[in-house]
């Protein structure tokens, strides 16, 4: 759960994550859950949610801008080639 708390952009996972790090092993819920689960996080959120930067609590400014502008860069490239924000298995 470190992860969680150390970056800004993962929020929406936390209650999955929580119950996939119980202390109980008997009530951690199976992968197949946890698929259909985030499967279901996933559906709800908007490209733009899927296509943001995850941000460091303790990043300054100057990385923040830096990070910024690779990160746009990219983003604009992935949608002008129309990949998808969370590349899916070809069935």
């Amino acid at each position: 759960m470190t992860i969680i708390k150390s970056k800004k952009g993962f929020e929406f996972l936390k209650a999955l994550v929580d119950d996939m790090v119980n202390d109980d092993p008997r009530k951690r819920p199976t992968m197949e859950v946890v698929v259909e689960r985030f499967e279901s996080i996933r559906q709800q959120l908007r490209t733009w949610k899927l296509r943001s930067r995850v941000i460091s609590q303790d990043e300054g400014p100057f990385e923040n801008l830096y990070h910024g502008v690779t990160h746009w860069s990219r983003r604009i490239g992935f949608i002008v080639k129309r990949a998808p924000a969370v590349p899916r298995l070809r069935d």
